[in-house]
């Protein structure tokens, strides 16, 4: 199974900046991108097996890199007139996290090949959304 962790890894990089909702904590700005950095696998779980096939949880953990705008906390002026904040700077930075999770990973084992091992599909299961904060003391 480790050797075949190329495809998993790839297909981890590809689908968690796509399904995982982004958000940024304590300001307000948005997630521009998303881009994993690496992948590394902590376990790995067979949760089904028969004679030709299996299911495998990996649990993994996800490096990644956001880049991020977001309004200056300390450079707004209120506006008496229309009673609301108004930020005069907004800052563009990358935010560097870290997430576990864990993948679903469908193999099988095709009969007529002794040490051959297929993977069919993989899975992953992640939070609605993943908050950063913009902190620096906080990766």
């Amino acid at each position: 199974m480790r050797s075949n962790t190329t495809l998993i890894e790839e297909t981890v990089k590809r689908e968690f900046p796509d399904c995982a909702g982004f958000m940024i904590d304590e300001v307000d700005g948005e997630v521009i991108e998303v881009i994993v950095d690496t992948v590394e696998f902590i376990a790995f779980n067979v949760v089904e097996s028969t004679s030709t096939s299996a299911v495998v949880e990996v649990d993994c953990e996800v490096r990644f890199t956001a880049q991020v705008t977001y309004k200056e906390p300390d450079s707004w002026i209120y506006d008496s007139e229309d009673k609301v904040a108004i930020y005069m700077e907004s800052i563009d930075r990358e935010l560097e996290s870290e997430y576990e999770m864990t993948v679903e990973v469908n193999v099988s084992f095709p009969i007529d090949e002794e040490h051959s091992l297929s993977v069919d599909s993989v899975e992953g299961s992640w939070e609605d959304c993943i908050t950063l904060s913009t902190s620096d003391d906080e990766y």
